[in-house]
């Protein structure tokens, strides 16, 4: 009031926003179907898209020359990427897994190895 004196709070009230009601955890379902062909002396990868309770916003593609899973080797915003950077007579192996805008990271896919011509 005019005078200074402060009332006694209200009661506390609170709503979610985004209809979300906490944190994205969840992980978004693991790509399948990965396949690799050649595209004259590039590499191409195609798979069936990834589904997630809020969404998937891209692709991580990992891939090695050692038949491992290997590391990081590029992103996608697709179900599909053309590896340019290949050395022929080489082998790769990859592997896909599904990214979601809250940063939670899908299980890999099956690998595809393919032999860059």
């Amino acid at each position: 009031d005019a005078a200074g004196n402060v009332s006694w709070r209200s009661n506390l009230s609170s709503e979610a926003i985004g209809g979300g009601g906490g944190p994205d955890t969840q992980r978004p379902t693991p790509p399948t179907g990965l396949r690799t062909s050649n595209v004259g002396a590039d590499v191409a990868l195609t798979w069936n898209p990834s589904t997630d309770d809020v969404g998937v916003v891209g692709y991580n593609i990992y891939r090695s020359t050692d038949g491992s899973v290997g590391s990081l080797h590029a992103t996608a915003i697709g179900t599909s990427f053309t590896d340019e950077d290949v050395v022929s007579g080489i082998t790769y192996p990859y592997g896909v897994k599904a990214l979601d805008a809250a940063g939670n990271v899908s299980w890999r896919s099956n690998l595809s190895t393919r032999t860059a011509s």
